[in-house]
């Protein structure tokens, strides 16, 4: 009874203040939207029920611009600028690094495998979700051009009875999910989360702000979101794709492009200006790398840089 008032009073509130700042929308949520529950989950890997502590509510920021919620697969597959080839050869790609991870790691179940490779860039079937308010509204604000954004609020309890929603935050080996406090959410029947019976079946509801330019400068933490400084993962990530295009002659430019776009992670060479006692003591960023540089010659050209440095 109290969580029906509780919404009952969000609702008037929307309907007095039909357009929050992201300041005041952010104090609204923590308001009405936080809290812990115990649930009775099933191990997605092992079958066992377990009981398991859980945020009451995760949430999603987006632009206002966005009228669907699609897997970053389904993008994909729609993506009417990629061949069909370019497509096929991007999926194979998400599929043999998803093999490569479970077979180094046999506790690494499809599931936690698919939830590394959407963190880290590549199309999978899940949503990205997190328990976090503040990092949601990050991801509201990051690369979004207009003065309007929007966070969704999703009932954990309720999902659970429609869809999968898988917890990231104990996989200390990859950091990023970690530091976002990353859930995933997969629904096997409906593609588009913005249907009205997935938006229904999970409680869903939508906080929509203004974005002040002071706003914009608080929460736009793209070093945050995508710092991978210290990833394990990262590395392991840049091993499987060197091994993987290690024999490939040919490299289909449409992915080549497609990878520079999405990699948020990928290495980035140093150039280093000047150098004392066999240290860097100025470097500078060498701009529009490209992601088929592999890591080993990431490594290489960093030496070259130092060597020449001194």
């Amino acid at each position: 009874m109290l969580v029906l008032q509780e919404i009952s009073n969000f609702i008037c509130h929307l309907k007095r203040n039909p357009m929050l700042s992201l300041t005041q929308a952010i104090a609204l949520l923590h308001q009405q939207f936080s809290g812990d529950i115990s649930i009775t989950a099933i191990d997605i890997d092992s079958g066992e029920k377990i009981s398991h502590p859980a945020p009451a509510y995760v949430f999603r920021g987006e632009s206002e611009l966005n009228t669907e919620l699609l897997s970053s697969r389904q993008r994909l597959l729609r993506n009417a600028n990629l061949s069909q080839e370019t497509k096929d050869e991007i999926q194979q790609l998400a599929e043999h690094i998803e093999s490569f991870l479970r077979s180094e790691n046999p506790h690494l179940g499809p599931m936690w495998a698919a939830g590394i490779l959407q963190h880290y860039g590549f199309p999978t079937e899940i949503i990205d979700a997190t328990s976090c308010i503040e990092t949601a509204a990050a991801f509201a604000v990051s690369k979004n051009t207009s003065c309007n954004g929007q966070i969704f609020v999703y009932s954990v309890e309720q999902m659970l009875n429609n869809a999968i929603v898988i917890d990231l935050t104990p996989m200390d080996f990859s950091r990023r999910p970690v530091r976002q406090k990353g859930y995933a959410i997969f629904d096997r029947k409906y593609k588009d989360l913005r249907d009205p019976v997935p938006t229904a079946n999970f409680g869903t509801k939508v906080l929509s702000f203004t974005i002040s330019d002071f706003e914009r400068q608080q929460y736009d933490r793209d070093a945050y979101i995508y710092e991978t400084h210290g990833d394990p993962m990262l590395n392991m990530l840049g091993l499987i794709l060197d091994q993987y295009y290690a024999g490939k002659k040919n490299q289909n430019s449409g992915v080549r492009n497609w990878l520079f776009q999405n990699l948020h992670w990928q290495q980035v060479p140093l150039n280093v200006v000047s150098a004392r006692d066999g240290r860097p003591t100025t470097v500078e960023l060498t701009t529009q790398v490209d992601p088929y540089i592999t890591y080993q010659a990431w490594l290489q050209l960093r030496k070259s840089n130092s060597t020449q440095g001194n």
